[in-house]
């Protein structure tokens, strides 16, 4: 019980770090604290085969120990790091930010290190039931990986440190219960006064989240006025709404604009990503700004529309359905505690344009779950700056997966047009050009793998000098539409970059670049070689699709060269500090691996004891292959299940939680059944261990076929449902997962028990 409970909140310090990261930077410094939590642990297996006799002799009294290590490290590390001046905008240019960023990985490596020791101790401890600790080891990490998710509703975000931190204890505490000495009640009853003070101090003042001053959210509290009016907290983020007189958001609105923007409330997930609350009583005239916003075009060529609006968020542009007099309005939206703010706090506000008795409807669901199980036919489908500017300018989204701008989710939105119906796609703008480039050529794939469209006609691309827009008709654009769309710009100043029929005289006129470098790549894609195109482009521009869902992934290792050769020439944007960051990861893993876990056994191997007689050679290379395989290969088919399974699932954090909660107790079932399948007469004189990795080799290869299938199927179904197909699915695989780690430390145990720990 005390190495599930530990287990349980070792991963629960994962993904909190993973949410407070979030907050604090960015998302995916997800990649880096899962590097690190496995550096803990390689590095306590070290130290266990070092130490292993003397820690046997005193392994009561150190597991204690190094328990309580871990609970306090936990906030410990945690306000450490925190005084680091790191800063990964500036990777590049400032060499000691990589020096940086290693302290940052070795102090939050600790927590793991600790907790990681208390497990090893317990499988050196009693290496004959290491089936059953196992079992519990995974058990409770799965059940804390769901428990995790489910108390993030409930406790704020730096809270839950408090939480991980009292399990830890908890965990410690119980292994005292069963023992009735009078001595170990004395170490037990200043250890849990302890234990409560701690924890309680940190509930009652909890930790503070040092949020960059590059997130929108640090920019916005610079005005002298700005105040925090409400927070929400879930794992889909943590809300802020921020109110200032400064505050006025409209992207994509014209620079001639000469309409006056009502009063706004700023709305931030994470610190970042902002979405306006608009002020409006009613009166229609008051939005005639959303008029001069290049989002607007699409309500220039099709009038009164039932209008589908992705993203919903505050609302900016359901206003602007609701200005251009649409029919009717879906607002699609996965954050049930935005709608909640809208709906509720402020719906006098926003004039209760989410109020259930309004001409809204608001659904809350992931926009490729929406659409697959909806079967209306929209006019117009409106996909509005879905990112920050400044997570799309800096690159943060770099190595994140995005189901909304693939092939395959242009033509399932294609699908659900009426006939000359339109989807209109607004993006931020990026320089170099790469995004918007990769969009246009994603949606003429789409086009082209759909019978009977042609994309040369059915495409219109439109830019200023921050946004642009696409748009993909349902139906060719004719020579009214085009006048429609040049008057459109002309009045406000954007760009036409492609139209059927434009000539590159009219390109790059308002918003001037130092070449039209829109309108030739459009003509690249359409008319030229289009693959050489994409081969020559000094960006990754190929077509996105759900077998590689990385549209943000643009840079090539070549741009990559170029950019730190020219980067005293190059300002921020150009930067996508999200690979240089990973790059720096990576090494650092390396080197600290290298460090921490292989050069200290090769020089002290002489402390092991020798390998047994029934054998000629040291253990070493095979422990080190076979081991070292074996994590790597489970980590791969984790990892690549919480991408596939994020688009049945929709919702990140869930698919994370899922997935984790699947494997795990899946895991830990089949190495509780590993002895019996060993044991089995089926066997006979098989090797269990190569008949476990040919059956998940197995269930692999047939998932790698099937897996689409299945999910187009149960796209259509609620999350409960997707969730529980998601665990069964996951089921079988992880149950075989389970079994070659148990019985690679039986074998262990029998041939040299001296490299357990290690293993």
């Amino acid at each position: 019980f005390s190495v599930a409970l530990l287990a349980g909140s070792i991963i629960a310090y994962e993904i909190v770090l993973v949410r407070l990261f979030s907050i604090a930077q960015w998302h995916h410094f997800a990649h880096m604290i899962i590097s690190l939590a496995m550096l803990g642990f390689g590095f306590s297996g070290t130290i266990i085969s070092l130490t292993q006799a003397w820690l046997k002799r005193h392994f009561h009294t150190m597991y204690i120990v190094c328990g309580s290590t871990y609970s306090v490290s936990v906030i410990g590390c945690f306000i450490l790091n925190q005084y680091i001046p790191f800063n990964p905008l500036m990777l590049i240019w400032q060499p000691t930010q990589i020096l940086l960023a290693g302290m940052i990985y070795l102090i939050l490596s600790l927590p793991f290190f600790f907790g990681a020791t208390c497990i090893g101790m317990v499988l050196l401890q009693f290496p004959e039931r290491v089936d059953r600790l196992y079992f519990f080891d995974l058990f409770g990490s799965g059940i804390s990986a769901l428990g995790t998710i489910f108390m993030m509703y409930i406790i704020p975000p730096a809270q839950n440190l408090t939480l991980v931190t009292a399990v830890g204890f908890c965990s410690v505490l119980v292994v005292n219960l069963g023992n009735r000495r009078k001595e170990n009640w004395k170490t037990m009853v200043p250890l849990l006064g302890f234990a409560l003070i701690f924890s309680g101090y940190f509930l009652f003042k909890p930790v503070s989240i040092e949020v960059s001053p590059y997130k929108g959210l640090s920019s916005a509290l610079n005005f002298p006025d700005a105040e925090v009016l409400s927070m929400r907290y879930s794992p889909r983020g943590l809300l802020q709404v921020v109110k200032s007189a400064s505050i006025r958001a409209v992207p994509g609105l014209s620079l001639g604009s000469q309409h006056p923007i009502p009063p706004q409330l700023g709305l931030f997930t994470d610190a970042d990503a902002m979405t306006a609350i608009t002020e409006f009583d009613g009166d229609l005239s008051k939005l005639a700004y959303l008029d001069d916003t290049i989002s607007a075009l699409a309500y220039h060529l099709v009038e009164k529309p039932n209008a589908l609006v992705v993203g919903a968020g505050g609302g900016t542009d359901v206003l602007n359905a609701l200005y251009h007099q649409s029919n009717t309005i879906d607002a699609v939206e996965m954050n049930p505690q935005v709608v909640g703010l809208v709906q509720q706090e402020y719906n006098d506000f926003s004039g209760q344009i989410y109020a259930p008795n309004s001409m809204v409807q608001v659904h809350l669901a992931e926009a490729r779950t929406f659409i697959k199980s909806s079967t209306k036919k929209y006019d117009l489908i409106q996909i509005s700056l879905l990112d920050s500017i400044g997570a799309s300018g800096t690159g943060t989204h770099a190595l994140s997966e995005n189901y909304l701008y693939t092939v395959e989710a242009i033509s399932d939105l294609f699908h659900h047009l009426a006939p000359n119906g339109v989807i209109s796609i607004t993006r931020w703008l990026k320089t170099p050009p790469r995004d918007m480039i990769r969009l246009f050529a994603t949606a003429v794939q789409a086009l082209e793998e759909i019978e009977d469209q042609v994309p040369v006609d059915q495409l219109i691309l439109v830019r200023d000098w921050q946004t642009a827009t696409l748009l993909i008709g349902n139906g060719q654009f004719d020579i009214e539409d085009r006048a429609t769309i040049r008057h459109f710009c002309r009045q406000r100043s954007f760009d036409t970059v492609y139209y059927p029929g434009m000539p590159e005289s009219e390109a790059n006129f308002y918003n001037q670049l130092a070449e039209p470098d829109y309108f030739r790549a459009a003509q690249s894609i359409l008319f030229g070689d289009r693959q050489q195109f994409f081969q020559q482009y000094p960006f990754n521009i190929y077509p996105a699709t759900d077998n590689r869902p990385y549209f943000f992934q643009s840079l090539r290792l070549s741009s990559l060269l170029h950019m730190m050769r020219t980067i005293r020439r190059n300002s921020l944007s150009f930067v996508e500090w999200g690979y240089p960051l990973l790059v720096a990861t990576l090494i650092q893993a390396v080197l600290a691996g290298l460090g921490l876990i292989f050069l200290p056994l090769f020089l002290w191997r002489h402390r092991l004891q020798a390998p047994s007689k029934q054998t000629h050679r040291s253990p070493v290379y095979l422990v080190l292959f076979y081991f070292l395989c074996l994590g790597a290969g489970y980590m791969f088919i984790e990892m690549a299940f919480i991408q596939k399974f994020l688009l049945l699932l929709g919702q990140p954090t869930y698919t994370v939680a899922t997935v984790l909660c699947g494997f795990l107790v899946f895991s830990g079932l089949g190495s509780l059944f590993s002895t019996k399948f060993k044991n089995s007469g089926l066997l006979q004189q098989r090797n269990p261990i190569l008949l476990a990795i040919g059956i998940v080799s197995l269930i692999t290869c047939l998932y790698l076929q099937f897996l689409p299938f299945i999910f187009s199927r149960l796209m259509v179904n609620s999350d409960i449902i997707k969730i529980i197909f998601s665990i069964c699915l996951i089921g079988p695989l992880a149950f075989f997962m389970g079994m070659p780690f148990p019985l690679g430390i039986d074998l262990l145990r029998r041939c040299h028990p001296s490299f357990i720990a290690w293993a």
